[in-house]
């Protein structure tokens, strides 16, 4: 039995007693194992979320809230600049959105697999007629996948609650930041209102303007063609 099969041993334990050391077994491969082969990496991945699906699919069941473990592998220094921006982002607002999530044969920066949706950081060198066909097969699936410019990225201290005395500030932060995007996100597809938020049109515009394929943009209930 290889090192990948043993770890992949004590995460199904993890599925049946939520084991917290296994979460540290993880963190250790991922600190002490850098040089690894990059195939046997990624395959790695695959297999550890195919093993936890079970446990994310029974947190967002009680609610779209709820995460299984968002740092059930060590991520914080396999992220990029411009991940780690919206990775902050994402914890900041509370979406739950889980980091290389595997679909298909691809991976998503960032995505949540119960209610199918997916965030992308998109670096400089992004073939976008590429990028289409990827969104493409994916919406087949039922996902919808929004993507941020690595320009959008820079880091910035700015949340809502810094610049909502100023509409003109407001409405530029929606559209042109990670950290507006994964507000969007979270207040369209996460949280549960009785009416519409202040600043409902801004999110849906700015989601709008962050897909490159068509699908439609609400919190109503997304059934694929």
């Amino acid at each position: 039995m290889n090192y990948y099969e043993r770890i992949l041993k004590d995460l199904k334990k993890k599925i049946s007693d939520r084991d917290l050391r296994i979460r540290d077994r993880l963190r250790d491969y991922y600190e002490n194992n850098k040089d690894e082969d990059w195939f046997d990496r990624i395959s790695f991945i695959r297999q550890a979320y195919m093993e936890m699906l079970p446990l994310i699919y029974d947190a967002t069941k009680n609610s779209k809230k709820g995460w299984a473990d968002p740092y059930y592998l060590y991520w914080i220094d396999k992220f990029t600049p411009i991940e780690q921006t919206a990775w902050n982002a994402i914890r900041y607002e509370g979406a739950v959105l889980y980091p290389q999530f595997p679909i298909l044969n691809k991976f998503v920066d960032f995505a949540n697999p119960y209610i199918k949706i997916g965030l992308e950081v998109d670096g400089k060198q992004h073939d976008k007629e590429k990028d289409k066909e990827r969104d493409l097969s994916f919406k087949k699936l039922g996902w919808r996948i929004f993507r941020v410019p690595s320009n959008e990225c820079r880091k910035t201290t700015k949340y809502l609650c810094d610049i909502e005395h100023d509409k003109v500030a407001t409405r530029a932060w929606f559209h042109e930041t990670v950290e507006g995007v994964v507000c969007a996100i979270y207040h369209i597809y996460f949280e549960w209102r009785f009416e519409k938020h202040e600043y409902h049109e801004y999110m849906i515009s700015t989601l709008n303007e962050h897909k490159i394929i068509d699908f439609p943009v609400s919190d109503e209930i997304f059934i694929p063609e």
